[in-house]
């Protein structure tokens, strides 16, 4: 089973004529409805409050039949909030409501409640504002420093930067999730803002001395990915031509659908007794190309909305 810890997110995205469509969305959560609608077993961790929208998500979850601890969905903490504006190239700017907000709250010991009654763990997702807000933040390094085995970790920082600025060492905790991660996917943006003044090849190259035996994937908005692994070799893979609507949740498709297919192909070893990762270079072109052409077609549809598998599958 792939588990996401991270955040949820009420979006409410302007449509440009004084109204605000509500969305489901965050990180974590897109990513897990991304994964689970690509067949892959998922969990979803992260405190979810009592509220209207908290029902709302905990009803979403439901539906797409992703695992939830029913202990941590009575959160007095209300949900995190999001005000999104669309650009004319189809980006999503935010301004987030995050103060004491349900996902923002998450303990270790609840954390490690929620990991340690499961047996089946092949990979966790981690991601985005639960990597630097506390005390979620500090309860996922805590909790994966201290599993054994670990599970395969997937870290994605998409950062958002006006947030990011302040929080003090902000790279310094981002630093410390790639040091501890067999996967580290970015955008052409987000290692341009933590590596800032450096061109691209010397930031892949500063993440490499970071972890050195972790695989590298930079996504590249509309000139797809590229992937970076852990013995040098470089592949890269376009996209699928599509009209873009807008890019909200590209970036969390991108990961969920990549983590789904990785499972499928059993390429997180046996999670039982030794989870770790195990990708030849044959997967990893099919890999990326499936995650790119999934993010493509969700780029096709207005806010996150994560292509099933058969959609997927009719245009490769």
């Amino acid at each position: 089973m792939i588990f996401i810890i991270g955040e949820y997110v009420i979006d409410l995205v302007d449509d440009k004529k004084n109204n605000y469509a509500c969305h489901l969305g965050g990180c974590g959560l897109n990513c897990a409805v991304a994964c689970a609608n690509q067949g892959a077993p998922t969990a979803f961790i992260s405190p979810i409050s009592e509220d209207a929208n908290g029902k709302k998500v905990v009803n979403y979850l439901v539906e797409k039949e992703i695992l939830f601890e029913p202990d941590l969905c009575n959160s007095k903490a209300p949900s995190t909030l999001a005000l999104a504006t669309i650009e004319e190239s189809g980006s999503a700017k935010y301004d987030f409501y995050l103060k004491n907000t349900a996902s923002m709250v998450l303990s270790s010991e609840e954390l490690l409640s929620a990991l340690t009654t499961h047996s089946d763990i092949q990979a966790v997702h981690i991601a985005s504002l639960s990597l630097l807000l506390n005390p979620t933040s500090s309860a996922i390094y805590d909790v994966l420093s201290f599993l054994n085995p670990r599970p395969v970790i997937f870290v994605d920082p998409n950062i958002r930067a006006q947030e990011a600025v302040k929080i003090i060492n902000w790279k310094k905790k981002l630093i410390s999730f790639f040091e501890i991660a067999a996967i580290i996917k970015l955008s052409d943006e987000d290692l341009e803002f933590i590596f800032e003044g450096l061109s691209q090849e010397e930031a892949i190259e500063s993440l490499k001395k970071i972890n050195p035996h972790a695989h590298i994937i930079l996504t590249k908005g509309s000139q797809g990915a590229t992937w970076y692994t852990s013995d040098n070799k470089i592949f890269n893979q376009k996209n699928y031509d599509v009209k873009v609507v807008d890019t909200i949740g590209s970036g969390d498709t991108f990961s969920g659908s990549l983590l789904a297919y990785l499972s499928k192909e059993g390429a997180f070893g046996d999670y039982i007794e030794n989870p770790k990762l195990e990708i030849q270079d044959s997967l990893i072109k099919k890999a990326l190309k499936y995650a790119c052409y999934s993010a493509s077609l969700n780029c096709a549809k207005n806010g996150c909305n994560p292509p099933s598998e058969s959609e997927v599958l009719e245009i490769l």
